[in-house]
């Protein structure tokens, strides 16, 4: 498409706001005709084909007989104003460009495009435009207006979201939390209850060979069980081992069975006491468990004679890798006021000293038989 040149000012027309009349098909610019760019986006695009430009229109006024008709009402605006002659220019303020008032207004504006009804048109004055004006300004108003009212509650459901967003954002953090801290609560839980099932279980089992120690066992029992055990564990089974020799260059196998299999020893402990409340087994289970093959036996309310009675017996099939340990009580020094009658008597030392086939240990207490003073200090040469 070549360059085409307005007739107005005879300069090339590069901006694509441009009109065309409808009678001579010339080119104008936009300023060249008095109409300015918003106008011209409010027109229409036949609006815009209908375009006269100023010498089209005083030839049509010079041809026309009838002047100062008025037209009539069902008559349009566009074809009422071809008959009007324009006595004199209407001047308007200059307001700024973002108003609409800054609307210019073209004689050949198109009054009908600004009124949705026929009105009567003023030919001799200016009140047609100030009144088309007025309309399209109150219109306006009223659907700024309004987009300013929808704004508002845009506005209001923007912020009730938001707030809705930050509850919903908290409330997902705090299930997340939920379950860390359900797991460290039950892991607590399980160490409380394995920790109090090993306790009870620990009472349990000492009150269970305390009613054993009383009630059923004796130490002629105690003798034939540990008898059993130890002809049981110097049976000697024959196993038929394979082996190979050379004869002449050929190997023979064999079955041995005249050697036996070493049977490994295990070293025993044996725990005396009258305590029941001290948790002994459970401590040596967490002592020498590994090492040691333990019993454990309770006299509630005995004194060192009751407690040695019968020792040898219960340590028939101990060895010097084996132990035996006396636990003493209080009782001798809570129940018993004669002190020089365990001196004397030679029942303790001659008790001990016959067994020498194992160790025995015997742990001296420390109860207090006054109110400032320790058993421990005053009277350790009872047991010695």
């Amino acid at each position: 498409m070549a360059d085409q040149i307005c007739k107005e000012c005879n300069d090339t027309i590069i901006d694509r706001e441009f009109l065309i009349c409808s009678d001579c098909d010339e080119y104008y610019h936009l300023k060249c005709t008095n109409i300015s760019p918003k106008l011209y986006y409010l027109k229409s695009p036949i609006k815009r084909r209908r375009f006269q430009c100023k010498s089209c229109v005083k030839k049509l006024q010079d041809n026309d007989c009838v002047l100062n008709q008025s037209s009539p009402l069902t008559e349009s605006l566009e074809t009422a104003t071809r008959n009007v002659t324009t006595r004199k220019k209407i001047i308007t303020n200059k307001v700024a460009s973002n108003s609409f008032g800054s609307l210019s207004v073209d004689e050949n504006f198109e009054y009908s495009s600004l009124t949705s009804t026929p009105t009567h048109v003023d030919i001799g004055g200016s009140n047609l435009t100030d009144k088309n004006t007025k309309d399209c300004i109150s219109k306006l108003n009223e659907k700024l207006c309004e987009l300013q009212r929808k704004l508002d509650n845009a506005d209001k459901e923007i912020e009730d979201l938001i707030s809705e967003n930050y509850i919903l954002k908290k409330e997902i953090a705090e299930f997340k939390s939920k379950p860390e801290r359900c797991v460290c609560i039950l892991s607590s839980k399980i160490k409380n209850v394995s920790n109090t099932n090993r306790s009870q279980s620990i009472n349990e089992v000492e009150s269970n060979l305390f009613n054993s120690a009383e009630n059923k066992e004796t130490p002629n029992n105690i003798e034939s069980k540990n008898h059993n055990s130890t002809i049981n564990q110097k049976e000697q089974h024959k196993v038929c081992v394979n082996e190979y020799k050379k004869i002449n260059g050929e190997k023979s196998k064999q079955c041995r069975t005249d050697e036996p299999i070493p049977l490994k020893h295990t070293r025993k402990l044996c725990i005396i006491s009258s305590n029941n409340k001290n948790n002994i087994k459970g401590i040596a289970q967490d002592y020498f468990s590994k090492d040691f093959e333990f019993c454990h036996y309770i006299k509630t309310n005995a004194g060192i004679l009751d407690l040695i009675q019968g020792l040898d017996k219960k340590l028939i099939n101990y060895t010097l890798q084996d132990y035996c340990v006396v636990l003493i009580g209080d009782y001798d020094f809570r129940m018993s006021q004669d002190y020089n009658r365990l001196v004397e008597s030679l029942l303790v030392r001659q008790t001990i000293q016959c067994i020498t086939h194992t160790n025995i240990v015997i742990c001296i207490p420390t109860f207090r038989c006054a109110k400032d003073t320790n058993i421990f200090n005053r009277k350790r040469r009872l047991f010695l």
